[in-house]
């Protein structure tokens, strides 16, 4: 039980702020306790921690935001610390609220509380997975995975899903057969009040995880926070089933049931789709692709960036992008702009950057040409942009074009071709000095 009292302790204390009205510095001789009680609950160690002197819950609160966001931590370890003490405190309190819901619906017969009891031991699987991966998430990389092990959080939250997904529906079935044979519930006071009791542990353990998914922008910690409220809502129903029983309505508890098990189910999919998603690589946001061409953009003799790229491990980012320089920049001066280019982008974003150097000619036929691939951009929403565009002589006043093509991802591929023969078309109509126009397409990947 002590172990139970200081964990609850924890999650109460943080949800009541971190605030000390005495300063920002904890007593030493109190600092060192509250630093181990919290190491204590992220660990799971075995000792028990007894606090002899009054005065100490105020220490705790502010040994706890000290024990998660000491600057001398690295990102993983931080990250770690907080997952931990996430996963162990919603462990020990989904565990207790699982098993007095089993008793419960023994008791009563209801299976919309047995339905919900399952919910909740499902989110103590939840808590030990993420324990679990955020400690291999924070291992260094070696040989075998030089980006690191970061993708763990997602591989686990994909586990996680599925897991729930196979029990909503089977809770379904159960709860389909309890519509078409009913059973009498016993929808006593006790039982009532130990649903309504979960709705608000389980509102308050969710409203702690999503403080502490917040602190490290963490996508498992979250969906463990929605874990959490789901089975809020979940007790909602199978209280109001209970309270409709109680005047009849033999079949509501089925249907709470039901409702419960879409809702687990509805849950496991959202969150299968989003660690998928990021398994397999999904696009960067606009907003990061635009901040990264800015940061390049920033420097005076940039002309262009383009060709973004960047790929996730887990937090973290590895970008490449391309920048246009003039033609004639001397080959180590343009080496030196993209060492300064991508020393700004790493050091602004915090991710590992390589940077490509496109050489970009001026003149006055250039300018005509980019002018006319802007004016025919803005009619044709397929093209976004285009860079590298070059002339090639191919003969007195004759030229080969040259020049790379964004296209809109959602356009369909099997009619590029025709617009880009339209393209092509236009261009030579335009400038009759043309010979051929080599237009690469840039991959869909590539921003």
């Amino acid at each position: 039980m002590a172990r139970i009292r200081l964990c609850w302790f924890v999650a109460k204390e943080w949800l009541a702020g971190v605030d000390d009205p005495r300063g920002q510095l904890v007593p030493p001789d109190r600092s060192l306790a509250c630093e181990f009680a919290m190491f204590w609950v992220a660990s799971a160690g075995r000792r028990q921690i007894r606090i002899h002197w009054s005065g100490c819950e105020t220490d705790m609160r502010v040994g706890l935001k000290n024990w998660l966001s000491s600057p001398s931590l690295s990102e993983e370890e931080r990250r770690w610390r907080v997952a931990a003490t996430e996963g162990w405190v919603s462990t020990i309190v989904n565990f207790l609220l699982t098993a007095l819901k089993i008793v419960a619906s023994l008791i009563s017969g209801s299976v919309a509380l047995l339905a919900e009891s399952f919910h909740s031991l499902s989110d103590v699987v939840t808590s030990v997975i993420i324990i679990l991966a955020y400690r291999l998430a924070k291992k260094p990389s070696d040989e075998e995975h030089p980006f690191g092990h970061g993708r763990a959080e997602q591989a686990a939250t994909l586990v996680v899903a599925v897991l729930l997904i196979v029990a909503g529906y089977e809770l379904g079935k159960s709860s389909v057969g309890r519509i078409l044979h009913p059973v009498p519930v016993d929808a006593s006071v006790w039982v009532m009040s130990l649903v309504a009791l979960s709705v608000v542990v389980k509102e308050l353990l969710a409203q702690f995880s999503h403080r502490l998914a917040r602190m490290i922008d963490s996508q498992a910690l979250e969906a463990d926070t929605w874990h959490h409220r789901s089975d809020a809502l979940a007790s909602l129903l199978v209280l109001v089933a209970l309270l409709l029983s109680r005047h009849g309505a033999s079949r509501a508890d089925g249907v709470a049931g039901l409702l419960v098990s879409g809702l687990i189910v509805y849950v496991g999919a959202k969150i299968a789709r989003e660690a998928v998603s990021e398994l397999m690589g999904h696009a960067p946001s606009a907003a990061l692709v635009d901040e990264i061409k800015g940061i390049a953009m920033q420097h005076q003799e940039v002309l262009d960036a383009h060709d973004v790229i960047v790929h996730q491990y887990g937090r973290k980012k590895i970008v490449s992008l391309h920048i246009g320089l003039q033609k004639d920049t001397p080959l180590d001066r343009s080496h030196s702009i993209a060492e300064e280019v991508e020393a700004s982008v790493s050091r602004r974003l915090g991710v590992h950057t390589t940077v490509h150097v496109d050489p970009m000619a001026e003149g006055e036929e250039l300018d005509q040409i980019r002018a006319v691939l802007k004016e025919f951009a803005k009619r044709n929403p397929w093209l976004l942009s285009f860079h590298d565009v070059r002339l090639r002589p191919a003969g007195e006043g004759i030229n080969d074009l040259i020049l790379d093509l964004v296209v809109a991802r959602d356009f369909r591929r099997t009619q590029l071709q025709a617009e880009v023969d339209a393209l092509v078309r236009h261009l030579r109509e335009t400038f009759p000095n043309l010979r051929h126009v080599d237009i690469q397409m840039e991959p869909p990947f590539a921003r």
